[in-house]
């Protein structure tokens, strides 16, 4: 799954403020990948005034991968564009390039939080339009279309990408 901040948390308590940098989002818009189970859902329910949460198809994965990956692992932030980086980091789990690392994190493998770790998060533009106002309600009602939204989040995407 996928997890796009799409909130500020400038009136939140300690505790929501804390999870959401446990999570790695940091600002509006960042997004991250996430293992949607019944566990990861249970954790992101009090979060979900904050959050938009959902599934990716794996061409959805490829592109953000693809797109937008950067990491710092073994050096400053750069982008993750290069198939040596990969093998380098992650080559001992049999992940060699940016395909594997997109298949491993679209099918949650063995290796799905090693994969994720190597990335920083997703610093998403705001959505082009009135996605914002018409899908999740923002200007007054936005904990009332957050949370998990199913297969919108890949229609969320597609207006940011």
């Amino acid at each position: 799954g996928f997890i796009v901040r799409i909130h500020d948390a400038y009136h939140a308590s300690r505790e929501v403020k804390k999870e959401l940098k446990q999570l790695k989002l940091y600002n509006k818009y960042d997004g991250v990948f996430y293992s949607l189970n019944k566990e990861g859902l249970e954790k992101l329910k009090p979060l979900d005034p904050y959050l938009a949460y959902g599934f990716l198809s794996e061409q959805a994965v490829i592109e953000l991968v693809h797109r937008r990956a950067y990491t710092a692992v073994k050096g400053p932030l750069r982008p993750l564009n290069d198939n040596q980086t990969i093998e380098t980091i992650l080559g001992d789990k049999g992940i060699l390039c940016l395909n594997d690392l997109s298949h491993e994190i679209f099918t949650v493998g063995e290796h799905f939080n090693d994969a994720i770790q190597i990335l920083k998060p997703f610093k998403l533009s705001a959505p082009v339009g009135k996605f914002e106002k018409k899908i999740l309600k923002v200007n007054d009602s936005v904990e009332e279309k957050s949370g998990f939204i199913g297969n919108i989040i890949e229609e969320f995407l597609e207006k940011i990408l």
